[in-house]
């Protein structure tokens, strides 16, 4: 599997588009701009020409991790035949007071015991999405959302097979501490070493320059002076924080793909 720090619903799209069902462009195009890159796309249809060449049950998936773009997570809900006021709200990109959101966690709680479990993963989501961001409007709860990030690919863990995860290195980061709560990379770490699975880690060693992190400020032209920019961007931890390879006991060369 593929899990990109992107949201769950734009997931669902490029899944099926990388299966064969759908315009791959365009189901990237619903997604963030961050990772529209030509390199990127190249990727993704490299490896959607050896997809469409396996059998259904070899195919591996995407999976979105994130828990951004609520209104598309609303929109899908209301696809599938649910249509209350807060969905609609939230699908039109409207704002919640707190009686709105206490209904709309209660509506995603109903709904992810529906049974149906696209309907159930959708309603998760956008609980979550609640969770992390409508119930702290000031932001207090942001480190939920690295919680749930991992908790998403947690639960969508192929059976078999290695996954690959692809997000900006302060959620795989194994910090107990980002944002104040553990990143994404630490709860994986400590999720995965309770189930039996060992990580092989680098030794700690001296970066050759300094990590840069492009959070909510992308654009270092907005600062005038460099140490604002040192100060705002460089990461000074150990490379080693965000070395997280699983350990595969043994692996078999794909001879079927040339």
């Amino acid at each position: 599997m593929l899990a990109f720090e992107e949201s769950f619903t734009v997931g669902l799209e490029v899944d099926a588009a990388l299966r064969g069902d759908g315009d791959f462009d365009a189901a990237w195009d619903l997604g963030s701009s961050i990772w529209s890159t030509a390199t990127i796309r190249a990727g993704l249809r490299a490896l959607q020409e050896i997809i469409v060449q396996l059998s259904p049950e070899q195919r591996p998936g995407f999976l979105g991790l994130d828990i951004s773009k609520p209104y598309r997570t609303a929109r899908a809900l209301r696809e599938r035949g649910h249509d209350a006021p807060v969905l609609r709200a939230i699908a039109d990109r409207g704002a919640l007071d707190a009686d709105s959101v206490a209904q709309l966690e209660t509506l995603c709680r109903s709904l992810e015991a529906d049974g149906e479990p696209t309907t159930a993963a959708l309603a998760r989501n956008l609980r979550r999405h609640v969770d992390a961001y409508l119930a702290a409007p000031d932001l207090s709860r942001l480190h939920r959302r690295d919680t749930h990030m991992a908790r998403t690919l947690l639960e969508s863990l192929p059976e078999r097979g290695i996954t690959v995860v692809w997000a900006h290195n302060e959620h795989l980061a194994r910090n107990s501490e980002g944002w104040g709560g553990p990143t994404m990379g630490h709860v994986l770490h400590e999720a995965l070493r309770e189930l039996g699975r060992p990580f092989v880690t680098s030794e700690e060693f001296t970066h050759p320059g300094p990590r840069r992190f492009i959070g909510w400020q992308v654009d270092s032209s907005l600062f005038a002076n460099p140490q604002a920019v040192r100060d705002t961007f460089e990461v000074p931890r150990p490379s080693s924080d965000f070395a997280a390879l699983a350990f595969l006991p043994r692996s078999t060369a794909d001879v079927t793909v040339p």
